[in-house]
């Protein structure tokens, strides 16, 4: 079984929305949380338990990442790129990462949920080509 965490990425008045899917396997989403655990407790005390949100970590413009120092902001989001792109490093059975930019130029919310179906229509390729 593969557990699918979706997303969106973008702000009001943005052109563009990101979607995207985290595709994994039940086997390794307790080795994830771990790895993730990591990292944070890697960062200075005012960012432990705050929400990861790469734009709030990348720009430090709201606290509480405000108060980590930039080095230290860039190393955690560096390391998390990793679990993903690595994950055999990890020791992970496998992961996918699905991913579709979408313009929200179109009828409101028209787009996004446009971008919703068309990460899962891909989850779901993936899986129904998979054995068994």
């Amino acid at each position: 079984m593969f557990l699918l965490y979706l997303d969106a990425s973008g702000n009001s008045g943005d052109q563009h929305v990101v979607v995207a899917g985290l595709l994994v396997h039940e086997h390794d989403v307790w080795d994830m949380r771990q790895a993730v655990e990591a990292i944070a407790q890697r960062l200075p005390e005012p960012a432990t338990g705050a929400e990861i949100h790469a734009d709030h970590i990348r720009t430090g413009r709201r606290a509480p990442w405000r108060k980590v120092p930039r080095q230290t902001r860039s190393e955690a989001l560096i390391a998390a790129a990793r679990l993903i792109s690595e994950p055999a490093r990890f020791g992970f059975q496998s992961r996918l990462a699905f991913a579709t930019v979408v313009s929200t130029q179109g009828a409101a919310g028209a787009s996004l949920e446009l971008g919703f179906e068309d990460v899962f229509s891909r989850c779901d390729l993936f899986l129904r080509a998979q054995p068994g």
